[in-house]
């Protein structure tokens, strides 16, 4: 989803003619690929871990080890999503501001992204309780979600 809102920026960055904006949004687009595919082995690699744990094929420390390395990929979309939802901010209260509905729709997407990967980090079994991908990815969701909200009241209709 991260990738997806991303290449929708670099569209509308491109044809409001903003070709640093255009770049970053690429660039965000790049990097949330690669996690969406990174998040796909991480996965897997953790299912087939806890369906060894359960046919007693492979020991608790593997398992929380695999469960654990689960969680970065997701608090790094996470941070992929807040960078896209800030970028889109910067741009709608500034050299885009004719976009800013666009913009915020953008926004509102990668801020819904955030907020799942960050439930993911903190639903993770494999990470203690006060684990700092816990609190960072909470912090990063919350950030998120609160720039993507001001979005709302400016020049969109007041959704």
């Amino acid at each position: 989803m991260v990738a997806q809102a991303a290449e929708l920026l670099a569209v509308v960055a491109r044809q409001a003619g903003q070709d640093a904006a255009t770049t970053q949004a690429e660039a965000i687009r790049a990097r949330a690929s690669a996690l969406a595919l990174s998040n796909e082995v991480a996965f897997t690699r953790a299912s087939r871990q806890i369906e060894a744990a359960r046919s007693g094929q492979s020991g608790d420390v593997t398992l929380a080890q695999a469960a654990a390395s689960a969680a970065d990929v997701p608090l790094r979309i996470c941070q992929a999503a807040n960078d896209l939802t800030l970028l889109a901010a910067e741009l709608a209260s500034g050299s885009m501001s004719q976009r800013s509905a666009d913009l915020c729709g953008i926004a509102q997407l990668a801020a819904g992204a955030c907020s799942a990967a960050a439930l993911l980090v903190h639903a993770n079994s494999g990470l203690a309780a006060d684990d700092p991908r816990r609190s960072s990815a909470a912090q990063t969701a919350s950030e998120t979600f609160t720039a993507a909200q001001a979005m709302l009241g400016t020049d969109t209709g007041g959704l």
